[in-house]
């Protein structure tokens, strides 16, 4: 049998590595490129909600500290339903000045 290609190891290697680095960097711009213009082609867009009102409570299930915090309240103009969007600090509170823990995010899940 004739050998047509003779090619060592170690050339193919070096090859072969190369075409791997080529493709793989030819494939991150164009992905990148497109995450940023789907970024740029939308708008920012308002939040659905409106802030309506926030409630006054306190965290008393989940910690013994007793983190004081306001529930702000959305509606969203479609449909007209309340939605707790997030949960703020209440800086006039003795105990906890403001700040909460973690454990109160979740109650806005």
């Amino acid at each position: 049998m004739e050998e047509k290609f003779k090619i060592p190891r170690r050339s193919f290697l070096k090859l072969a590595g190369a075409t791997g680095i080529a493709t793989a960097m030819t494939a991150f711009p164009f992905r990148n490129m497109q995450a940023a213009w789907a970024f740029g082609d939308h708008p920012q867009e308002k939040p659905p909600y409106q802030i309506n009102k926030k409630v006054l409570q306190v965290c008393a299930r989940a910690c013994e500290i007793d983190c004081a915090y306001k529930v702000v309240v959305g509606v969203d103009p479609a449909t007209g339903l309340e939605r707790a969007l997030t949960i703020e600090g209440r800086p006039e509170d003795p105990i906890s000045h403001g700040k909460f823990c973690i454990k109160a995010m979740g109650f806005v899940d």
